[in-house]
């Protein structure tokens, strides 16, 4: 049996090293031996015949709904009935450059595992759903920290190495950090991922993006918007410029994503914010 074709999919994002889709499917029963690590979660299910009294749609999703199937596992995915699943492909190379940035043995490798209940997990999850609805240069820099958070944790809880070295939950050398707020200073109007930023330090993306948030507390996509977000105030209080003028010069070139990413951090439409602060 094959899977059926997603009903959604990030792939027209093409983000770096991971694939995430959506699947609705009846009585799957797939065998397959996969070249990317495979993360499913089951999101709803429904069990049993119409007519049965036993018969019910699950609203959460099933204890023990999430799978992990390192890549080049023989594996079986079976899920009787009606069931909505999130397959999340995670590359080898993400979780390899995680390891490698902290010395860890070459040999570690994730473990199998089914029936899986994990919260931090079914966060992520989540987290890179929403992001699938968003244009794809908004959405980089978030997803780039997202699955860096998420290789990190298949690292420490579903690898042969259970525990990471201390020097993973190290920080910024302070040089590092202001090389690090220098060019994003410099470059808010730009395409900011974490690659590009990363290239500055000579780091690796995964282990920036968590250093830079056990130093300062914010995720790095987060302390961009923050950043553009007040280059955008500071743009309509001082200036003249048409609103439609300003997000380009913070990052967004999209009006309506401007917009609604300016309410969201201050709770005013940037018109109103210059009417009442101008």
């Amino acid at each position: 049996m094959r899977m059926p074709a997603p009903i959604v999919t990030s792939r027209r994002h093409a983000w770096k090293g991971i694939v995430v889709e959506l699947y609705r499917a009846r009585d799957l029963d797939l065998f397959a031996t996969p070249s990317e690590h495979v993360i499913v979660l089951q999101l709803h299910a429904r069990n049993g015949h119409r007519g049965d009294a036993h018969y019910r749609s699950s609203v959460e999703p099933p204890r023990g709904n999430i799978t992990i199937t390192p890549a080049g596992a023989r594996a079986q995915w079976r899920y009787p009935g009606e069931t909505e699943l999130q397959v999340m492909r995670v590359a080898p190379s993400v979780v390899e450059g995680v390891a490698s940035e902290d010395n860890l043995d070459g040999a570690v490798c994730l473990d199998a595992h089914t029936d899986v209940s994990d919260a931090q997990i079914e966060y992520l999850g989540a987290r890179l759903l929403d992001e699938m609805q968003g244009p794809a240069r908004a959405s980089r820099a978030c997803v780039d920290g997202l699955v860096t958070l998420l290789a990190i944790h298949l690292l420490r809880h579903y690898s042969t190495a259970r525990e990471l070295p201390e020097a993973m939950w190290g920080k910024l050398p302070a040089y590092k950090l202001r090389q690090a707020i220098d060019y994003i200073d410099r470059n808010l109007a730009n395409d900011l991922s974490l690659e590009t930023i990363a290239q500055t330090l000579c780091m690796s993306a995964w282990h920036f993006a968590h250093l830079f948030k056990q130093t300062t507390g914010l995720a790095p996509h987060r302390y961009i918007i923050e950043c553009r977000m007040q280059q955008a105030k500071s743009l309509l209080c001082e200036t003249t410029l048409p609103v439609n003028e300003v997000g380009p010069l913070v990052g967004y070139a999209n009006p309506s994503h401007f917009s609604t990413q300016f309410r969201l951090f201050t709770g005013q439409s940037p018109l109103r914010f210059r009417q009442r602060h101008a």
